[in-house]
Parts: structure tokens; C-alpha cells; sequence
């Protein structure tokens, strides 16, 4: 097309007009054509086609040029910027990802943001093409919907709209051509001023791109309550971006209807282990970098709450710096705030339905990482005595810090204890002893008897509610700081994992005459607070000042104690609290 040519003409220097079909040749030559060519030359190839303007002088856009390098640059695609900078140093900017910084791995180490963005501006990170050539005779009942929207997409094949016409050939004559009249891919980025109306229109009615605001290419209410087995895959698509539906069937309205309120919302990137990868209808991609592209933050949330297995949504439209030329939605499900990324450049987690996972640890003398701090500073309690953990209705969980024969003067962890209705009115209490060092001297109780007193060993409650088991374990395994001060670098040693139904897991690094507590659970709902945190995605109020304010950063006095009694520990320290001091 002549987009195509004028492009290859202003960097490559061919395809352009020949000399005799134009006033003057244009072709790039050495780059000092300002210099070498007469005004006149210059002035009529800066006017049709961007070539050797001066920069004092502003380029009078026509309908040859391939961008408008004048208008407003905050909505430039990737390709503009990069033209007009190179050719008229106007908009350079810098991309909003560096799509060479660990593509070796991009497969697992780019988030899904960046592998999209990289696929669809640079071609690099993109998921695996599909043939379209593979089975196309039977495409309607083999293809996937996966593969009928990419072969659509980029080769028109497997569009049930169209495709009823090359089928029928099939059975007269040999189909030898795979590849149809247009690509509508291919400069997609500026398809308003640079696509003929031929191939607007062939790729609105056939894909659904490049219409006009206009005139919608679809009725979505045409046909709606057969729409799962009579739209075809572009229909579906473009109904579900533009046309009021969630893609499960339920008509929505996205200004009238009642707002979607986030159970979070977090400034992280979450996917992989963050998160697992659920595809929205009308996604382009595969697992971590499928997204639907255009929709705003409202439009997102609707998909993800039309969709099934879908609890919440990754969402990022770039910055006011640096936006992106379409937004992009990824759905989301299975959250666990810990093992998500920090975000960047406007990314931003919802989670929507059900609650998520975080963990919090409680390590060395004792740092408390707590839910929304994965990132942040620790909070420090050097002061001796029982301390809420999480404290809310549903879930009680308390800390025991204790003076050791490693840190006399600031207290670490030696005991954990849990009860509540969560866990249906049980109590484990799990801490160290004594007068044996390591794990020969901690003790394990579920309802008051001793549990796990061999090692290793393990058990199941006669309810079910409890799986626990006491064996050599790796720390790093279930927290990036669960080593901390006594796990060494490396190996397996003894703990305690105890996993409590419904969603309840407490990891036990037993030490010298202390130990390191990991606590991994789901949001509690009706709120909860304690040295872990409220767990609402906001670090800067974890914070030991706020404790204080709400009389929570304290010892908690015994008769008011997960702990059913003093601790026993050869060093333990709490004669005001306990009402006398400790056995020697």
C-alpha cells in the first residue's frame, strides 16, 4: 500500500517514486540533502514527503506523509515517535519498556504487561504463532476459539462470517492462497490517516478494526440470544469491547449501573505465582500475556466479573509520562499479595471476588514482615512478653518474645499460638521449652495435648481440621527470609508446618531456644489488625505508631493470652506479667 512505500522510502531509501512520474526524486541519499539539494527540491520534497526540511520551518502535513509528527504526542504509538523523532526530532521519548533487558528469559521473567507491549510494539515476547494453514479444512470443529481468533485476526481464517464462502470452494477447486487482500495488522498504529478506504472497510466488516465511530461494523443486539453459537469470533470480540456485553451472555451498562467496588486494590504487578492467568473473553495471548485491549478501568472489571473463574483484574493504561497506545485488562484469580512483584508505570492488582493470600513472618530478634510490607521495612519489637499477631473475630494469632542465650537483651520469637472460630474453636500452641537446645526442646499442643512429640512425625486430626507434620524442611521454601538469623544458607532443618482448614498455614523454623513463625492465610473478612497488619495493600499504615494509637504494640497481660500459660523457657522473662519470675 502506499503507507508501506512511503515508509520504506523515508528509511530505506526504496520504493520510491520514480523520477519520471514525479517532479523531483526524493530518495534518501548521504543525509545532507539540506545541503546539496536546491531550495525548490527541498521545499516540495519537505511538503510530500518529510524530506530535507529545515528545522526552522514547520512541515505542512499531506496526505503522503506517513505521520503528523505536529499533533498533541501523548497518544503517539511506539512507531510514530520513533519516525518523527528520527526523521523530524520531534516527540523522542523514551518506550516504556526496555524490550532487550532479559529477553533471554522473557518466558518467565517478564510480566505480563511487558510481554503484551513488547509482542505488539517490537515484536518480541510474543506468544507462539498458530499455522493457520494446520487443519483448516475442518476448522469450524478443530480449531480452538484461541487459534479461530488469531487466524482471524491476522489471516482472516476461521472467521464464521466469511469463512462459510472459502469452505464451499474447497469442495470445486484448489485454494491456493492462504493470506488475505489486506493484513490488518499491519499499520494498524496509524490506520486512520494511513489505510485506504478499501481496507478500512474490509477489515471493520471481516476483523472489526479500523471502523468508524460512526457506524458500528456489528448489531450486538442482532442474533443476541444465540450469540455463544451464532456471532462469529469478530462479532463476539468487538461486541464485548464496544457493544455493552460482558461475553458470558449478560447485557451490562457500564455508566448507569451500580459501580464495581474492589475488595483491594494494590500498586503491584502480580502474575505467575502472584496470580494465576485468567483469559477474558475477546483476550488476545496466551496464559500471563492474554489481555483484552481498549476497555477502561469500569469496562475491565465488568469482564472479570462476567467471567467465571476470574476474582480480579491486572489493569494498566501506561502514565500521563508515558502512556500506552491501548489499555490493557488481564484477568486474574487465585491471588496471593506475597509472591506479587511491586508495580510499575501504572499498573495496578484488583482483587473482586473472594479474599486473597499474603503471608506474614516474624523472624530473628523479632522483625515482623507483615502482609502489605513484602517489599518495605520490617517492623521491630525488641520488648519480651505475648504480642497480637492478627487479632480479629474469626482468627487470633499471638507471637511469644523471650530473651535467648543469642540475644540477652532484645527478645526474639519462641512461641506462636492460634484459636478462633476460623478454625473452628481449636487451639495449637507450638514454643520452646527447654532445657534442650534446637527442636528437642519445643513442644507442640492441639487442644491442650502434646502433638508431634517425636521427630520427625506427622498427623491428621480426627476432624480433619488439622494436617501437621515435624520433620527437616527447607525455610527458604515457604519465605524468602525464613533462614533469617538461624537457618544458615542452605539445607534442610527442623520444623514444624502445621495446615489448618480452611486456609490456614503456619510454618515453624525451631532454633537454638528460638524460632522463626510464618504465617500464610487469606484476607480475613470483617477486618483484622496486629503486628502482621490490616492487610489492605497500604504499607504506610503498618507502622508501630499506629499500633500504639490503638493500644495494640504492648504485652498482652496472660489472663488475656492466646497462651493458656507462663512460658516455661529456661531464659523467659516476664515476672510482672506472669507473676514471678521464671523457673532457672
Amino acid at each position: 500500500g502506499s503507507e508501506r512505500r512511503s515508509w520504506c522510502c523515508f528509511h530505506r531509501g526504496i520504493a520510491c517514486p520514480d523520477v519520471g512520474q514525479e517532479e523531483f526524486d526524493c530518495a534518501r541519499r548521504r543525509g545532507n540533502e539540506a545541503e546539496l539539494w536546491d531550495p525548490q527540491k527541498q521545499a516540495w520534497c519537505c511538503g510530500h514527503y518529510g524530506r530535507a526540511c529545515q528545522t526552522t520551518t514547520a512541515v505542512p502535513v499531506t496526505t503522503s506523509m506517513l505521520y503528523d509528527c505536529h499533533m498533541e504526542s501523548s497518544h503517539w504509538s511506539l512507531g510514530q515517535v520513533t519516525w518523527c523523532c528520527a526523521e523530524l526530532g520531534l516527540g523522542c521519548t523514551t518506550p516504556m519498556f526496555d524490550c532487550s533487558a532479559g529477553y533471554s528469559n522473557w518466558e518467565r521473567g517478564w510480566s505480563d504487561a511487558k510481554k503484551s507491549w513488547c509482542c505488539e510494539e517490537v515484536h518480541r515476547g510474543c506468544p507462539k504463532a498458530h499455522d493457520c494453514a494446520a487443519g483448516y479444512s475442518t476448522w469450524q470443529r478443530g480449531w480452538s476459539a484461541t487459534k479461530k481468533t488469531w487466524c482471524c485476526l491476522r489471516h482472516s481464517r476461521g472467521c464464521p462470517e466469511v469463512e462459510h464462502t472459502s469452505a464451499m470452494a474447497l469442495h470445486t477447486t484448489e485454494v491456493t492462497t492462504t493470506m488475505a487482500p489486506y493484513d490488518c495488522e499491519a499499520g494498524f498504529l496509524n490506520w486512520e490517516a494511513g489505510w485506504s478506504p478499501q481496507k478500512k472497510s474490509w477489515c471493520c466488516q471481516r476483523v472489526g478494526r479500523a471502523c468508524a465511530t460512526t457506524r458500528a461494523p456489528y448489531d450486538c443486539g442482532d442474533g443476541y440470544r444465540t450469540w455463544e453459537s451464532s456471532w462469529s469470533v469478530a462479532k463476539k470480540i468487538w461486541c464485548c469491547q464496544n457493544g455493552g456485553f460482558n461475553c458470558e451472555g449478560t447485557r451490562t451498562t457500564t455508566t448507569a449501573g451500580a459501580p464495581i467496588t474492589p475488595v483491594m486494590a494494590c500498586d503491584l504487578n502480580c502474575f505467575g505465582d502472584g496470580a494465576e492467568a485468567v483469559k477474558l473473553y475477546g483476550s488476545l495471548g496466551e496464559g500471563d500475556g492474554a489481555a483484552v485491549r481498549g476497555l477502561s478501568l469500569e469496562q475491565c472489571r465488568e469482564s472479570c466479573q462476567g467471567t467465571t473463574d476470574c476474582e480480579g483484574i491486572l489493569y494498566t493504561n501506561g502514565t500521563a509520562a508515558k502512556p500506552m497506545r491501548q489499555s490493557m485488562c488481564f484477568g486474574k484469580k487465585n491471588f496471593h499479595i506475597s509472591k506479587c512483584q511491586p508495580g510499575e508505570r501504572g499498573i495496578v492488582t484488583e482483587v473482586l471476588k473472594t479474599m486473597p493470600s499474603g503471608q506474614c513472618a516474624i523472624v530473628g530478634d523479632p522483625h515482623v514482615i507483615t502482609w502489605d510490607r513484602v517489599f518495605g521495612q520490617a517492623l521491630l519489637q525488641t520488648d519480651p512478653g505475648d504480642h497480637w499477631l492478627v487479632k480479629s473475630t474469626a482468627l487470633m494469632i499471638m507471637g511469644r518474645f523471650g530473651f535467648t542465650d543469642r540475644f540477652t537483651n532484645a527478645s526474639s520469637a519462641t512461641g506462636v499460638a492460634v484459636t478462633g472460630p476460623m478454625i473452628h474453636g481449636h487451639r495449637l500452641v507450638v514454643e520452646y521449652v527447654g532445657p534442650a537446645q534446637g527442636h528437642e526442646g519445643f513442644e507442640a499442643t492441639w487442644d491442650g495435648q502434646p502433638i508431634l512429640a517425636t521427630f520427625p512425625s506427622s498427623l491428621t486430626s480426627p476432624d480433619g481440621a488439622l494436617r501437621a507434620r515435624f520433620d527437616y524442611m527447607n525455610p527458604s521454601d515457604f519465605h524468602r527470609e525464613g533462614r533469617h538469623t538461624i537457618g544458615g544458607i542452605e539445607g534442610n532443618l527442623p520444623s514444624y508446618l502445621f495446615e489448618i482448614e480452611p486456609d490456614l498455614s503456619i510454618y515453624v523454623l525451631t532454633g537454638p531456644d528460638n524460632c522463626n513463625i510464618v504465617i500464610t492465610t487469606r484476607k480475613i473478612q470483617g477486618g483484622q489488625e496486629g503486628y502482621c497488619g490490616n492487610f489492605n495493600c497500604n504499607p504506610d499504615d503498618d507502622l508501630l505508631e499506629q499500633l500504639q494509637a490503638k493500644g495494640l504494640a504492648g504485652p498482652v497481660p496472660l489472663n488475656e493470652s492466646v497462651f493458656p500459660e507462663p512460658p516455661k523457657a529456661p531464659r523467659a522473662i516476664g515476672a510482672v506479667l506472669y507473676g514471678g519470675p521464671a523457673e532457672d
